[in-house]
């Protein structure tokens, strides 16, 4: 019995990693809200790039169940048309992704920096939710970003995860660390407006070239 009781728990275990939460592509749109009025969601408008994040703009997912859920896997595909211009910042362009409760308080955050300009940003991050949650919703937005420093929503798969998925020194949150994060905590030190917690990998309070080196001697080891 004590056997069948552990085997129970594992499948469930396993049943929840997998749980897809909600999905937005070119056929999977329902229910969810683009809060720029003069541009509707629909098929056209997400394959020409038209779902666009930056200032006021966000996407917000319908509400779904968050019961028994420890972490939001979000996987998310993004166009920036803009990426080679020079007026192009993809720091500005990073995204900010949060869980919001029912009654559209904000519960969660995570803060997603960019390593470099490209023409198609893929991210991979966790959200961790909170233990009292029942419905949540997820929205994604670009709060630093401007007509300049955008980008366009193609996918969003929302799936329960029962782990955070971290890697030490993964900065850009890219699954690996590697000489992109380098990059990208020293783009931050640069950038002196452009923060990230996650780049103070030692610890120490703030981020500097110590982090950098910390990243490094890792990747090294």
């Amino acid at each position: 019995m004590k056997n069948i009781c552990v085997i129970f728990c594992v499948m469930l275990a396993l049943a929840s990693h997998a749980q897809k939460l909600a999905e937005f592509n070119l056929n999977r749109y329902e229910g969810w809200t683009y809060t720029r009025s003069s541009v509707d969601l629909n098929t056209a408008n997400i394959s020409t790039n038209k779902i666009n994040l930056y200032g006021d703009y966000t996407l917000v997912s319908p509400l779904f169940s968050a019961q028994n859920v420890k972490y939001v896997k979000a996987q998310i595909r993004i166009v920036s048309k803009n990426y080679a211009q020079d007026k192009y910042s993809y720091l500005k362009a990073s995204p900010a992704l949060q869980l919001l409760d029912a009654n559209g308080t904000v519960v969660s955050t995570v803060l997603h920096y960019y390593s470099e300009a490209l023409l198609e940003q893929n991210i991979e991050a966790y959200l961790p939710v909170p233990e009292v949650s029942q419905m949540l919703s997820f929205r994604i937005s670009v709060p630093s970003g401007d007509v300049n420093s955008t980008g366009a929503v193609r996918e969003v798969t929302l799936s329960a995860s029962a782990t955070d998925g971290k890697v030490f020194g993964d900065v850009n949150a890219d699954g690996v660390c590697d000489v992109t994060d380098v990059t990208s905590i020293i783009n931050m030190i640069l950038e002196t407006d452009v923060t990230n917690p996650i780049a103070d990998v030692n610890e120490s309070g703030i981020i500097d070239v110590s982090d950098v080196t910390t990243v490094i001697n890792h990747i090294l080891n």
